[in-house]
């Protein structure tokens, strides 16, 4: 009877790590709990069973575990968690936002400090330097440091 205890603990315990590995991103709740329950059923059939079948269980724990992450990122799931290319990390102009340097548009919601504005048809996402400006407000690009856009309020600003 404790050999069906031993198999579900190692059954769940890579249940939890495939849950881990292929579906849950990063280490949490799932991952120590696969830990737990691969620890216990080798703890549990080393001491039930000897050390024969302890090192045994204890193999067949870390082949399942190696298969498995070997095998989990190539399944729909875990190739939904890789990335197909590189990230060069050279966002600059990403979105055609150097132009607007010295552009005048209107917020269309309220920057406090980030917010949307309309420059020439185009809504675009924004920041201040740290002021509140109300929706309605005429401002001007300042600063265009890659998809990040800065804006200052243009009192005597007129949106073209």
């Amino acid at each position: 009877m404790t050999w069906i205890i031993v198999a579900a603990l190692l059954a769940v315990g890579m249940a939890l790590l495939f849950a881990e590995v292929a579906i849950i991103p990063g280490f949490g709740v799932a991952g120590i709990s696969a830990i737990v329950c691969l620890a216990g059923g080798v703890g549990l059939a080393w001491y039930q069973y000897g050390p024969t079948w302890g090192v045994g269980s204890l193999l067949i724990a870390g082949a399942l575990t190696l298969a498995m992450i070997v095998i989990a990122p190539r399944t729909r799931a875990g190739r939904d968690l890789v990335l197909k290319t590189a990230s060069t990390g050279d966002h600059t102009g990403d979105e055609g936002y150097a132009g607007l340097v010295d552009q005048v548009g209107v917020a269309l919601t309220p920057l406090r400090p980030a917010g949307a504005v309309d420059i020439g048809g185009r809504r675009v996402d924004v920041v201040t330097d740290g002021q509140f400006i109300d929706a309605g407000t005429a401002v001007r690009v300042v600063v265009v440091e890659g998809s990040r856009v800065v804006v200052v309020a243009d009192p005597g600003g007129t949106t073209s």
